[in-house]
């Protein structure tokens, strides 16, 4: 199957694809099919898929591995955080339910809960969901980053700012963690701190179109509305359902919280 694949543009080198999931993927590909019964190996390429952008394939290789082996913890989270990428929020909570049953300490599979449960705008329960995960490992910069998301939905901005400054700290290279402090710093009406903490996501990536647009309204919020066109301008150039579909920029939205999971 990995041949069979063509391989993301270089556009979306730093997204979509990754040369470690690809060696990944021909590598699981390989044991599974020397052995369709390596659960483990299959699960792994399901993983792959999934960080590759083959949402459909993934769950595919993950509903084969959890009937191969149902009581596989990590069987059970990839298929959940699969079901998800497909669209199938309620599936992928059972499916995460088990994991986290099967494998109480496993955080991934909490974290994973709650950013199905925030894309459901189940925010009170996410915030459940991530700070049970917080308190097996503290030190987790996307547990921190999930209990700020939650936050700044429940409209609890104060706390969601600690929580991004708690990520920063953690990981001071972390594009998420600053577009999601200039985010939070926008809602609270600072929108000159704002700006510097989008500049700092875009240094880090540059094509990322939804920081883009978190500077547009930052630079309006200052008047320097000249900036604050070309802002605009190249975030819808990056990502013009931006702007369009209130539908396709929910889906929009959805995908980034996928990429949260990769």
């Amino acid at each position: 199957m990995a041949t069979e694949l063509e391989r993301p543009t270089a556009k979306w080198d730093t997204v979509s694809y990754n040369k470690a999931q690809f060696d990944e993927l021909c590598l699981t590909e390989d044991a599974v099919e020397k052995n369709p019964c390596d659960v483990g190996a299959r699960v792994r390429m399901a993983a792959a898929l999934y960080n590759l952008g083959y949402e459909d394939e993934a769950l595919e290789e993950a509903e084969t591995a959890v009937s191969q082996k149902p009581d596989f913890a990590y069987a059970q989270m990839i298929h959940g955080i699969a079901l998800y990428g497909n669209g199938r929020g309620v599936e992928a909570l059972e499916s995460l339910e088990r994991a986290i049953s099967l494998d109480p300490a496993d955080i991934h599979a909490r974290y994973a809960m709650g950013v199905v449960l925030q894309s459901m705008d189940r925010n009170a329960e996410a915030l459940g969901a991530t700070e049970r995960a917080l308190e097996i490992e503290p030190g987790s910069t996307k547990l921190r980053l999930g209990r700020g998301y939650s936050l700044r939905e429940l409209g609890r901005h104060e706390e969601a700012l600690e929580e991004a400054e708690r990520a920063i700290a953690l990981e001071p290279d972390h594009r998420y963690a600053h577009k999601f402090r200039g985010t939070v710093l926008l809602l609270l009406g600072r929108p000159d701190e704002a700006l510097e903490a989008l500049d700092r996501a875009l240094e880090i990536r540059p094509d990322d179109a939804r920081a883009h647009v978190e500077r547009w309204r930052a630079l309006e919020a200052l008047g320097r509305h000249d900036e604050a066109a070309s802002a605009f301008d190249r975030g819808a150039e990056l990502n013009p359902l931006i702007f369009t579909d209130p539908r396709e920029a929910l889906k929009a939205r959805q995908r980034e919280r996928q990429g949260q999971l990769r």
